[in-house]
């Protein structure tokens, strides 16, 4: 009785298996996607543009905090100690301010990027799912989370067309 169990338990497996198999099952490169669409590039080059002047805004300031250090070095021995701590203590404040502010900036970027990718994964979510109906696919795989698998499986080109023809 124990193995016709256990043949039971088998036959099953076996034939779970098999319909597994006939499921068409795909991968993409979303990553790939994203760099080589005109549409993700158009978000890389809108991001490059944010967090280049962010940059340049940020070593501006950063420049202007140190030269005031710098100056303030320079007259430590000509100036009274009160008015060195009052230097100091004005210095350390706006080094407080410039650390809230690229905190909040570098945040605010941080956002940004987020809602950006988001809003590219938005868009092209019902291009995949027409995709899928028109080709008849069960399953899309990340293509980084597949170990091997034959590249007649990969219609990352495919979707990259469709991507551009529709945000051209």
């Amino acid at each position: 009785m124990n193995y016709f169990k256990s043949f039971i338990i088998i036959f099953f497996i076996f034939l779970n298996v098999k319909a597994l198999a006939s499921e068409k099952i795909n991968f993409i490169n979303i990553e790939y996607l994203f760099e080589n669409s005109n549409f993700g590039k158009s978000i890389t080059s809108n991001l490059k543009k944010i967090h280049s002047k962010n940059s340049e805004t940020l070593k501006s300031r950063e420049k202007l905090l140190i030269d005031e250090e710098n100056n303030i070095k320079k007259v430590q021995n000509v100036i009274s100690k009160e008015e060195f701590n009052s230097k100091v203590a004005v210095l350390k404040d706006k080094i407080k301010k410039f650390n809230n502010d690229k905190e909040i900036i570098i945040k605010n970027f941080n956002k940004k990027k987020k809602s950006e990718f988001k809003n590219f994964f938005d868009k092209i979510n019902p291009i995949l799912q027409d995709y899928m109906t028109s080709e008849s696919i069960d399953i899309i795989f990340e293509k980084k989370n597949i170990f091997i698998g034959k590249s007649s499986h990969d219609i990352t080109q495919n979707v990259l067309e469709l991507i551009n023809k529709k945000f051209n």
